[in-house]
């Protein structure tokens, strides 16, 4: 709900409250006009959010009458899904994102079209913004992003019961389970690896002449691996510097040059 919004509804809210009692003469003294109803809101919103706001005594005129719904209430008419049917395919689209089987746009606009076709007769198809409109519309919960690959090997093990099963034996060791001594932070690393190709670099941001509507870049055409191994301790320092390792038959100074790292 947006700010103008909230305000209106609780400016239509005070209004009803203090109109509802008509032979109450002492209440009607206190009873504000539609306008000073709106003023008084309009005032709230500077104090409380720091954002000023215009509220339409014409606006909240209709709708004290009944006669004008509000945005949400318009688009609430207008949604295809019911609000049981949406809470499903959120639910179903959060499940498959835990599995790594993420719905695309399409699957998604797929799953509401069944769930459409089943109850409206000779329904065709949601619109081309369906599934932008409804991922914005309940982006708390759902949002979009680029995947990245993940081997089926490593998603099946990746699975609650393995994971609490690792920890489980993990901690075992940690705290000397079985008799062992205790395994103290300082006496803990972590190492990972990544591989870099030298002859594959990203998009770079260039200047060029402005006739030219695409902009090449040369690169080198080698796709040999070169490996960094990085290490941390378990208290949170880094004694050892990064290690690099690469193809060669011979040590190239080049290598140890603009080393900020001291990578070995």
């Amino acid at each position: 709900m947006s700010i103008t919004n909230k305000y209106m509804e609780l400016a239509i809210n005070m209004y009803k409250t203090q109109h509802c009692n008509t032979n109450d003469r002492q209440s009607s003294q206190k009873r504000l006009s539609l306008r000073d109803v709106a003023k008084y809101f309009m005032h709230q919103a500077w104090v409380d959010d720091g954002i000023r706001i215009t509220l339409s005594v014409a606006t909240l005129s209709r709708r004290v009458k009944g006669t004008c719904r509000s945005q949400a209430q318009s688009n609430a008419e207008k949604r295809l899904l019911t609000e049981a049917e949406e809470k499903v395919l959120i639910q179903y689209a959060q499940k498959l994102s835990h599995e790594g089987w993420p719905l695309s746009r399409r699957r998604l606009e797929e799953h509401a079209n069944k769930i459409l076709q089943g109850r409206i007769a000779g329904f065709n198809s949601v619109g081309v913004s369906w599934a932008a409109r409804f991922v914005e519309r309940h982006k708390d919960q759902l949002k979009g992003m680029r995947s990245h690959a993940l081997d089926t090997q490593r998603a099946q093990a990746s699975n609650p019961v393995f994971k609490a099963e690792y920890f489980r034996l993990l901690k075992e060791v940690l705290e000397g389970g079985g008799g062992d001594d205790q395994i103290l932070e300082e006496n803990i690393y972590g190492v990972d690896e990544t591989g870099v190709q030298s002859g594959i670099g990203t998009a770079e941001y260039v200047y060029g002449d402005a006739k030219k509507t695409l902009q090449q870049q040369q690169r080198g055409g080698g796709r040999e691996n070169i490996t960094v191994i990085e290490t941390i301790c378990a208290d949170g320092t880094a004694d050892f510097p990064p290690v690099v390792i690469f193809k060669s038959k011979a040590f190239h100074s080049s290598w140890v040059q603009e080393n900020p790292l001291k990578a070995m």
